[in-house]
């Protein structure tokens, strides 16, 4: 484990960046489309989130990612439990 554990502002400025990167939106439009996010698109988004941060999701994770705040407390879970997913 690292000696520095991410806080949830610095969790949430880099999912700011790379969800806008990966939707093709401005920053600041983050929240409003990840509420907005198709079944798909909250696939792609579980996908790039566990490439970015190397933690892996379970399914019923996905089904967690419904807020900006949902992601930034998921991956501060996973963070913390040293990036395994629950089983089942």
């Amino acid at each position: 484990m690292s000696a520095h554990q991410d806080t949830a502002e610095e969790i949430t400025d880099r999912l700011r960046a790379l969800l806008a990167e990966e939707l093709a939106i401005l920053p600041h439009e983050v929240a409003e489309h990840v509420a907005a996010l198709g079944s798909i698109e909250r696939m792609q988004l579980a996908v790039a989130v566990e490439d970015h941060f190397r933690i892996r999701l379970a399914l019923e994770d996905e089904a967690r990612l419904v807020s900006l705040q949902d992601v930034v407390s998921l991956v501060q879970e996973k963070l913390r439990d040293g990036g395994a997913a629950r089983e089942p």
